[in-house]
């Protein structure tokens, strides 16, 4: 309303008054950033985000916010901008690169080679941060696996990001997602290299998992390690028992239920246990408002039933998705076909 209005403009000329006055604090930034965003000054709100970057390089929930606002508004010039005037000034300052990083199209080949100069301007201010080499190869990786490339180009492509990853892992063989990047870039390529990567990345996160006290994190990521594929054609089953038993040990030390069953769903499903397949796709249609992932679950759960040679089940769950969409297109083939296995 306009009275708030009011009184937020009134806090923010209090507070600029305050910033010609006196010393800055990082707890007065905030405050004043926070009442821009209520004028919705974004450029001053961009201005006093790059001060608050200033008291903390490396604040991730700065460089969030700073990149949501930009997003928001439309400002990527006014933000490269700015920060190509910081490292102007001093190139050795990470935050810029930082800030510019997540407005780079991987798809386009202008911006594509502008972020690779950004992520090698990144390194140079820091070349044993493993995260900024990971950074590049998941930027890289994405840019191949998301559009139709050549197989030259795309060889290319993938060279480079291996050699970033790699570099990443040397620094910090612990972190999950490194690995699974190196087997996935690989297993249409070379499956001789797609199975070595998913080997280390079990062993890594087996050490990981066992080292320290019990964490669900660690125990959701030995899972994904033994879920990788053996090449492009997907994972083995002969270690679908030691996914479940590490997604299970994850729920168990208290990982958020819904990223588990998501995944666990399949898995049982994968090891023909149907029934705790049902379960759980049932438990996620049951924690769901959107309709259109509802009908995604009672399709699971109809094909379970199908498989388990239950097609009065199966029909049952089929009628349930066109009760909630009467044009589901496919519905009526699939009754068709249940109708066949009734007989």
């Amino acid at each position: 309303s306009e009275y708030y209005l009011l009184q937020f403009s009134a806090c923010a000329n209090t507070l600029q008054n305050h910033f010609n006055s006196w010393k800055q604090s990082e707890q007065m930034l905030l405050l004043y950033e926070r009442v821009l965003g209520h004028l919705s000054k974004h450029k001053a709100q961009i201005n006093v985000l790059f001060k608050l970057l200033h008291f903390q390089p490396d604040n991730e929930s700065y460089l969030s916010q700073l990149s949501l606002i930009t997003k928001a508004t439309g400002l990527r010039e006014y933000l490269f901008d700015k920060c190509d005037s910081v490292s102007e000034t001093d190139y050795m300052q990470a935050w810029p690169y930082l800030a510019k990083a997540p407005f780079y199209e991987r798809y386009n080949d202008e911006t594509y080679h502008a972020a690779i100069k950004n992520y090698d301007a990144l390194i140079a201010t820091d070349p044993e941060n493993w995260n900024y080499y990971f950074q590049k190869g998941e930027f890289i990786y994405l840019s191949i696996t998301s559009r139709a490339l050549d197989d030259d180009f795309r060889a290319t492509r993938r060279k480079v990001a291996i050699s970033a990853l790699e570099k990443s892992l040397e620094l910090n063989p612990d972190h999950f997602y490194t690995y699974n990047y190196l087997n996935r870039i690989t297993m249409w390529s070379n499956s001789t290299e797609c199975k070595r990567y998913r080997k280390m990345a079990i062993a890594a996160m087996h050490k990981k998992a066992h080292r320290n006290k019990p964490n669900p994190q660690y125990y959701f990521e030995l899972a994904e390690a033994y879920d990788l594929p053996l090449n492009g054609y997907g994972s083995s089953s002969l270690t679908k028992d030691s996914v479940l038993k590490y997604y299970n040990l994850a729920l168990i030390h208290g990982m958020d239920s819904s990223t588990i069953i998501a995944e666990r769903r399949h898995v049982y499903a994968a090891l023909h246990n149907y029934e705790a397949s049902n379960k759980d796709h049932y438990w996620m249609a049951n924690h769901t408002t959107n309709a259109k992932s509802k009908i995604h679950y009672y399709y699971a759960i109809a094909n379970n039933y199908s498989a388990m040679k239950q097609p009065a089940k199966a029909k049952e769950m089929l009628l349930k998705i066109k009760e909630l969409d009467p044009n589901e297109q496919s519905i009526s083939r699939r009754l068709r076909e249940v109708e066949k296995e009734l007989k």
